[in-house]
C-alpha cells in the first residue's frame, strides 16, 4: 500500500489511497508575456463523488485569470451538474487573485466514480521572469449524503519565461532567405569577368590585298 505525503483537508499527513485532488499539470511554463495558459483541476480515484468545491489561489502580479469553466467529470451521472463561480478575481487582495468555485450534482442520484476533470481555468503571464504557484486550499468533496470524503491535494506552479521563446519557423525562414540571396549574389557575380575581358579584347587585323 503506497503512501503519500500531502495536505489532507488542510494538514499535512501521511495517508493512504484517499483521492487526490491535483492542479495539472503540476509543472507548467510560459513561452512569454501575454501567453495564455490553461490549468485543470483535476480528481483521481475518487468514489461517489456528488459535490466539491475549492478555492485556487494565485500571484495576481504574475498571472491574470480569463476565465473559468466547468470540467466533465460530473456529467458522467448523465446529469448536467449545477456548476457556480462563487469568486473570480485578480484582487483578492494586494498580491493574490482567486477562483472559488462549487459543483454539485441535483436529486436523488448516486455519485461519480474514477478520474477526471472538475474544472478548467485560464490565465494570461503578465510578468515576464517570475513564478507563481496555484494553490489550492478549503478543497471539500461531499457524497449524495453530504457526508465529507477525505482527500489529498497538489498544487501547481507556473514559471513566464523572461524573454519570447524563437519560433523556430521563423529561424528557418531567416536562413532559407540568407541561402537565396547568396546565391543570387554569386550569379550576379560570375559573368563580370567574362564581359570584361571581351571589352579588352584587341581586334584582329586584316591584311588589304
Amino acid at each position: 500500500m503506497a503512501l503519500l505525503i500531502a495536505s489532507v483537508g488542510g494538514v499535512v499527513e501521511a495517508k493512504a489511497e484517499f483521492p487526490q485532488v491535483s492542479v495539472y499539470p503540476l509543472s507548467q511554463t510560459v513561452d512569454a508575456i501575454r501567453n495564455v495558459l490553461t490549468a485543470n483541476v483535476c480528481i483521481s480515484d475518487v468514489f461517489n463523488l456528488y459535490a466539491y468545491e475549492f478555492k485556487l489561489y494565485y500571484n495576481s502580479t504574475v498571472l491574470n485569470g480569463t476565465s473559468a469553466a466547468p470540467g466533465l467529470f460530473l456529467e458522467e451521472s448523465g446529469q448536467k451538474p449545477f456548476f457556480y463561480i462563487v469568486s473570480f478575481t485578480d484582487h483578492y487582495n494586494s498580491t493574490y487573485g482567486i477562483v472559488w468555485i462549487d459543483s454539485s450534482l441535483e436529486g436523488n442520484i448516486l455519485g461519480v466514480d474514477g478520474d477526471g476533470t472538475l474544472a478548467t481555468i485560464e490565465f494570461k503571464a503578465t510578468a515576464p521572469g517570475n513564478s507563481t504557484s496555484l494553490s489550492l486550499r478549503d478543497v471539500k468533496l461531499s457524497d449524495p449524503n453530504e457526508n465529507p470524503i477525505p482527500y489529498v491535494s497538489f498544487d501547481g506552479t507556473v514559471t513566464v519565461l523572461a524573454k519570447n521563446t524563437e519560433n523556430p519557423s521563423n529561424t528557418a525562414n531567416t536562413e532559407t532567405v540568407a541561402i537565396l540571396t547568396i546565391i543570387l549574389i554569386i550569379l550576379i557575380l560570375i559573368p563580370i569577368p567574362f564581359i570584361t575581358r571581351k571589352m579588352h579584347k584587341k581586334p584582329r587585323s586584316h591584311t588589304i590585298l
